[in-house]
């Protein structure tokens, strides 16, 4: 249930273009165009403050992570054509929205070595791959 009802609350933020994030630990609301966060919107998010708080952080380390292991391969062309390396990259995203971060951390080292037992094939370091370098840079969906 208190899963579902951060879920509304994510949702309500999108909706008024409100952006929560952490800085220095606290949660911080804005509204992108720059006026004020509705006052409604603002009760619901204190109502939902510590699990929003550990959500985003959640979402700040995962990124962390993801990024780890991604900078280091993103001249890699042929990881995007790669069944193997796929395969890890989806479980580690499974692993990341469920929040579990040791399976996280396991799929996320699967994914290093397989880029790593794979160096020597195809157009490694050859050019950058958009795709991976993209990813690195936007959060994606998983960030409000």
């Amino acid at each position: 249930m208190a899963r579902d009802h951060l879920a509304l609350v994510r949702e309500q933020l999108l909706a008024h273009h409100c952006h929560a994030h952490l800085v220095e630990g606290e949660l911080v609301v804005e509204q992108v165009f720059g006026e004020p966060v509705p006052g409604e919107l603002a009760a619901l998010v204190r109502s939902v403050k510590p699990e929003l708080t550990e959500w985003l952080t959640w979402e700040n380390d995962a990124d962390v992570l993801w990024r780890a292991v991604l900078r280091r391969h993103a001249h890699r062309v042929d990881l995007a054509e790669d069944d193997a390396f796929q395969a890890f990259v989806r479980r580690a995203e499974r692993a990341h929205a469920r929040h579990d971060r040791a399976e996280l951390v396991r799929w996320l080292l699967a994914m290093e070595r397989h880029a790593n037992q794979t160096a020597d094939r195809g157009e490694a370091g050859s050019r950058s791959f958009a795709g991976l370098d993209r990813f690195m840079r936007e959060p994606s969906g998983r960030m409000l």
